[in-house]
């Protein structure tokens, strides 16, 4: 009976072998009270993924829990996790604390304590860790977030309050190490208050506070984050593993935000703060179909193949947001063929997800491809790395689907200078040449809706005012900026 409880945790995962065991002793106390001892023990487990194909391992663990249970409270005496120990951990954690079961508000108190040396959370993480969404999930999911949202109703805690403290020393995740995780977290009646939160990861600091107020509608919350170079590598390696050891990079992020509620009216009114994130000394391959999407017309113009191929060095984003909107100062990727940039203000909707985007796309090509395609401008300056190319491509649509714009004319006038760079026995062609690049990018573009780009928006309007001359493909969600990564294979 327990197997079969836990192949239904287990998911899409099957436990293929292994013991399981559980045992319980419970006294009651003349006065009411419940002492008990729990055990669970699991010992050489082997899962299988049915999807994935793969086995995971688990040597032992045992979780025991000594405890009282009242009519006020829980008393949890000793709460013991240990798994069988490696070179990177002893795999053992203890847990203690008072948790209040009865009645609400005055003079109900309680606390949590959480410590352990070294443990190493990879096995659970491999066995018990949720399998991605398939398309068909993921399209239901972006059509409902275009309804219009609700903040949810005050709520009071049942308790005065509520002390939790964590100090873990080191937590292995797979490549992820995380050293001094130290954090203290209380609750009063009404408020959650997180400070600090400090860890480093991979040797890298890391710094979060957060406060949530629950008596308004919405909740009132104030979050804040830094980051230093925090290195890109292991947490790639750990949950992409198409991407293990093939990319490189390291983050740097800093954010303080304030607001109320979560619908796009209450943002609009309360929402306030900045985020700042670059990722430098970076190696990414650029791949998916919102990469594709905005790289192939500049691909084909140019004839320059080297921008679908080369990988990104440096990304950078600056946002505010105040006043009912988010100024966009500057969002910009840096690879060796090419930059691309673009900054703007994107109004906050009541349906945030329809707020609108119009924000231009400025590209940047390589000097040495610039050259290569006669597209450098007499009097460039020997020292610029890049040359800017005429604006004609634009990101429109909404934060929900997001459409990417072309300015044909912008695109002919690129191939009529890049093709004088042909040899003059085909110069003649030139004009043909053109327009069946134009018609190829046209196509092309289009070609992205065959990719599942295109996708009707619940509450979106048509907009049958495009003007002659515009490419578009539309569709693409800002949740597929992940796709510039490989993606794990199920």
């Amino acid at each position: 009976v327990l197997n079969k409880l836990l192949n239904v945790v287990l998911g899409q995962k099957q436990l293929a072998k292994g013991a399981t065991s559980f045992d319980a002793d419970i006294e009651k106390t003349q006065a009411g009270v419940l002492n008990t001892q729990l055990a669970l023990g699991l010992k050489d487990w082997e899962v299988k993924d049915r999807e994935a194909k793969q086995r995971y391992e688990l040597t032992s663990l045992n979780l025991s829990a000594d405890s009282s249970v009242g009519n006020q409270e829980i008393l949890l005496r000793s709460v013991k996790l240990v798994m069988a120990p490696t070179e990177r951990a002893k795999n053992e954690l203890f847990a203690e604390g008072t948790i209040p079961t009865g009645g609400e508000g005055d003079g109900l108190r309680g606390r949590f304590s959480v410590k352990a040396d070294s443990l190493d959370v990879t096995p659970l993480y491999e066995i018990f860790g949720g399998g991605s969404k398939g398309a068909e999930d993921e399209n239901t999911d972006a059509e409902e977030s275009q309804e219009p949202m609700t903040e949810p109703e005050p709520i009071k805690l049942p308790f005065e309050r509520f002390d939790v403290d964590l100090d873990i020393k080191k937590l292995i995740l797979g490549a992820i190490e995380i050293t001094d995780f130290k954090t203290v977290a209380a609750a009063e009646s009404t408020q959650v208050k997180v400070e600090p939160l400090e860890l480093k990861l991979n040797g890298a600091p890391v710094k979060a506070n957060a406060s949530i107020d629950f008596s308004v509608p919405g909740y009132r919350y104030e979050l804040g984050l830094m980051a230093d170079h925090v290195p890109w590598q292991p947490i790639a390696d750990t949950f992409i593993p198409l991407a293990k050891e093939r990319t490189e990079g390291e983050i740097i992020a800093s954010a303080n935000i304030k607001g109320q509620g979560i619908t796009g009216k209450s943002l609009a009114e309360y929402l306030n703060g900045q985020l700042s994130c670059s990722f430098t000394n970076a190696n990414v391959k650029l791949v998916g179909n919102f990469t594709r999407a905005l790289l192939t017309p500049i691909m084909a113009v140019l004839r320059a193949p080297e921008i679908l191929q080369s990988p990104l060095y440096a990304f950078g984003a600056d946002l505010k947001a105040g006043d009912g909107h988010i100024d966009v100062g500057q969002i910009k990727i840096l690879t060796d063929a090419f930059q691309a940039n673009t900054a703007g203000r994107i109004p906050i909707s009541d349906n945030l997800s329809l707020s609108a985007l119009n924000l231009p796309l400025n590209i940047g090509l390589k000097r040495e491809l610039a050259t290569r395609a006669n597209l450098l401008p007499s009097g460039t300056m020997g020292d610029s790395p890049y040359v800017d190319l005429p604006n004609f491509v634009e990101l429109q649509g909404a934060l929900g689907e997001m459409k990417v714009k072309t300015d044909k004319m912008a695109i002919s006038g690129l191939v009529l200078k890049s093709t004088t760079a042909i040899p003059s026995q085909v110069v003649g062609q030139a004009g043909e040449r053109a327009g069946e690049v134009i018609d190829g990018v046209g196509s092309l573009i289009e070609g992205f809706g065959d990719l599942g780009l295109k996708r009707k928006t619940k509450g979106a309007t048509n907009d049958s005012t495009k003007s002659e001359g515009e490419g578009e493909t539309s569709g693409i969600s800002p949740s597929k900026i992940f796709d510039l990564l490989p993606r794990r294979k199920r």
